[in-house]
């Protein structure tokens, strides 16, 4: 009877283990894109509003509410053009804005008050 157990279970058996196999199969490099960060560093004295956005796609990334001292970081797509945008939550006042082909990782960190907000280059 053990034996009979046995031989129903085993295209059980199988299956399953078709299924782990196939779930661990590693993409090809070749097939996707190489990803770098963008990253923002807030050490302003304001409440931070952070957009990344995709002018030839539909999609966006985005962080609301960014306060004093923390860190935002976004994987995206090398070789894509992006457009980065920045502003102070409270007033939703634009204060940085840049276009460009995004090639490689970069971070950016905003400085200053809320009467002059500043971004510079992370070091």
């Amino acid at each position: 009877m053990n034996f009979l157990n046995s031989i129903k279970s085993a295209p059980a058996l199988g299956l399953a283990a078709a299924i782990a196999i196939a779930a661990n199969v590693a993409p090809a490099p070749a097939q996707f894109p190489s990803n770098r960060t963008i990253a923002f560093s807030h050490q302003g004295g304001y409440v931070a509003d952070y957009f990344i956005t995709f002018p030839s796609q539909t999609r966006s990334l985005e962080a609301l509410g960014v306060t004093l001292g923390q860190r935002r970081v976004f994987q995206v797509p090398t070789g894509v053009n992006v457009t980065v945008t920045q502003r102070m939550s409270h007033n939703r006042q634009v204060y940085f804005q840049r276009s460009f082909r995004f090639e490689r990782s970069t971070c950016l960190k905003n400085v200053g008050t809320v009467f002059n907000p500043t971004v510079t280059q992370c070091s």
